[in-house]
Formats: C-alpha cells, structure tokens, sequence
C-alpha cells in the first residue's frame, strides 16, 4: 500500500507533486473567474465561458501531461466537475 501511494504522488525523480504553483491556465482561470463576478450581462457571459475554458485546457494538460498519477486524476476530475457544472 505504501509502494502504490508514492507511485501515486511521486514524479519520475522521486519528487512530491501532489502541489505545484500554479501556471499560466490556472492564473489566467482565477482572473478571468474575478472579472466575470465583477461584471454583468454580455461581459459576464464572455469572461464566464473564457474562464471555463482556461480551466478545462489546464485540466486537460494535467491528464495528459500531468507529472504524476495523482495530478492526472485530479485533471480528469477537474473537467468532469468544469463540464458538470458548465451545461447541467
């Protein structure tokens, strides 16, 4: 159990990359998530889908790029939960 846990949350180096400062998707996501609160009507909607989408691309990056398991996971969920919330 021990073995599968740091497979799950260890890079390739042996690195713990359950936490990562965030990147440029990520940034760009928590803007425009901020604009899209401060504004109303047609900016809203603009700054509301640009927002899903810098989410879903930094989720999608993660569950193909994703240094370890564990950030793979996460990215798919990411998604699952951005669309989820997005069209239902």
């Amino acid at each position: 159990m021990k073995n599968l846990f740091k497979w799950f949350v260890h890079d390739k180096k042996g690195n713990v990359v359950m936490w990562q400062w965030p990147n440029f998707q990520l940034w760009l996501w928590l803007g425009l998530s901020v604009m899209a609160r401060l504004t109303s009507d047609t900016l809203h909607s603009v700054f509301s889908y640009l927002s899903f989408v810098a989410l879903l691309v930094w989720a999608l990056f993660e569950v193909f790029w994703g240094d370890s398991p564990f950030r793979r996971v996460l990215g798919a969920v990411i998604a699952l939960l951005a669309i989820w919330h997005k069209f239902w």
